[in-house]
């Protein structure tokens, strides 16, 4: 149930945490890096448990608008890429181009919210409203 404890992402930060404080330290240097490259890993499940869910609402929301249809996401996307690609929808469309910002977005958040360029495109956001 979403509200037992501890919740995934708990479970997801401690295990992070008991690598980084208890394990990481007494690792060879090669071992240490690849127990590092384990907690990115870790943190990036941590963010698509925690934000997946309501970024993959957004974005179909979004494309239901932009398709005048309803399906699941991956059938929308594919639908979405074909009506660019035939010219039925233009890529540089105020609706289309901000679709596909704040879909890119959503999704750097999850991989690395600390990307310099997510700041930039932040701001970009931010000053277009």
């Amino acid at each position: 149930m979403p509200t037992d404890r501890p919740t995934a992402t708990e479970l997801l930060e401690s295990v992070a945490e008991f690598i980084e404080v208890k394990v990481i330290p007494g690792l060879d240097n090669a071992t240490a890096f690849y127990s590092r490259v384990a907690l990115n890993v870790l943190a990036i499940v941590s963010r698509e448990v925690e934000q997946g869910g309501s970024f993959r609402a957004e974005e179909a929301e979004r494309l239901m608008s932009l398709l005048s249809t309803s399906a699941d996401l991956e059938s929308m996307n594919k639908t979405l890429a074909e009506k660019i690609s035939l010219g039925e929808l233009d890529y540089s469309s105020a609706e289309v181009t901000d679709h596909l910002w704040k879909t890119t977005l959503a999704k750097l958040a999850i991989d690395n919210p600390n990307y310099s360029t997510l700041v930039k495109f932040k701001n970009r956001e931010e000053s277009d409203n």
